[in-house]
């Protein structure tokens, strides 16, 4: 592996090619050092490894690294993942990456990550969805109130460990959406 330090020193060219390692350590500090480069000419490779990886811990780097970089194309690919059940458990660096890009278009997806998600994921949606509040679409409004009613009227499908946190998010949410029909 190479220290943090010397990834530094190394080219664009040689880290792209590190992407294809067999080594998942030296992949993933090659990922985060093409992020804090913001490079440009990784995204297309760094998208693939998005999808293609089974290593939560690269994924999270390769989203970190596309939201560095406002990767327009894996805005929707984090959007897919995000909606994975495999993935609802581990999804709070996929939400952070999300709120790197417009999310008004996908505001029940963000609703269904307070729901669903990480306890992470939903701090990161909530926070998303109170800074687009006047923005969101009226439809989407609609689905948003809808998926709340629904949490809200049986909330022992919420995760127990924090529920009594989601509950509360959704019902500021509720409230908030409510008073602006």
């Amino acid at each position: 592996m190479t220290k943090p330090n010397a990834l530094r020193e190394l080219s664009t060219a040689v880290l792209i090619q590190r992407l294809d390692s067999p080594n998942v350590e030296e992949v993933r500090d090659a990922v985060g050092e093409l992020g804090d480069r913001r490079s440009r000419e990784a995204a297309p490779r760094l998208r693939a490894l998005l999808i293609e990886t089974i290593d939560a811990r690269l994924r999270n780097r390769c989203a970190y690294a596309l939201a560095m970089l406002r990767d327009e194309e894996a805005f929707l690919l984090l959007v897919q993942l995000v909606q994975r059940p495999d993935l609802m458990s581990s999804s709070g660096t996929l939400v952070w990456a999300l709120t790197k890009f417009d999310c008004t278009r996908i505001a029940p997806t963000l609703i269904n990550s307070i729901v669903y998600g990480s306890y992470e994921a939903g701090l990161w949606a909530h926070q998303a969805l109170e800074e687009l509040e006047a923005r969101i679409a009226a439809d989407d409004r609609r689905a948003c109130i809808e998926i709340i009613r629904r949490a809200l009227a049986d909330p022992d499908t919420l995760p127990e460990r924090d529920r009594k946190d989601r509950i509360a998010m959704l019902k500021e949410l509720a409230d908030d959406r409510g008073s602006r029909r």
